[in-house]
């Protein structure tokens, strides 16, 4: 799934965002990508003291760091979490807003953390 080595994840909520990965038989990786979000997830992210605005995904490949929003088709980022993707780039992060699974796919590949095809 990575270029190289290993690429660290974090989802700031547990369920909301699902990743798997497969070898196809073209011998090429595929990422799959489902996002759902519920009032109850909602509660347990606020409980483990997650600051508001916190990317759904947090990620680290040699010793850079990338953060993503993702949003549904047409979705927008509240104030909150506007505010911490510019504090995050202020700090050096790579942040984007992931319009859609395929557009947060094309951003990691742009990243170079993955490299194949989807299925």
């Amino acid at each position: 799934m990575a270029t190289e080595g290993n690429v660290s994840l974090m989802s700031s909520s547990p369920t909301r965002v699902a990743l798997g990965s497969q070898i196809g038989s073209n011998g090429r990786a595929s990422l799959k990508l489902r996002s759902r979000s519920h009032a109850s997830e909602q509660e347990l992210v606020k409980s483990l003291g997650v600051a508001p605005g916190a990317p759904d995904l947090l990620l680290w490949h040699e010793g850079k760091s990338f953060a993503i929003e993702q949003k549904a088709e047409g979705g927008r980022t509240s104030d909150a979490q506007a505010d911490m993707l510019d504090r995050l780039r202020k700090a050096g992060v790579l942040v984007a807003v992931g319009a859609g699974v395929d557009n947060a796919i094309a951003i990691l590949e742009g990243w170079q953390l993955l490299k194949g095809t989807m299925q």
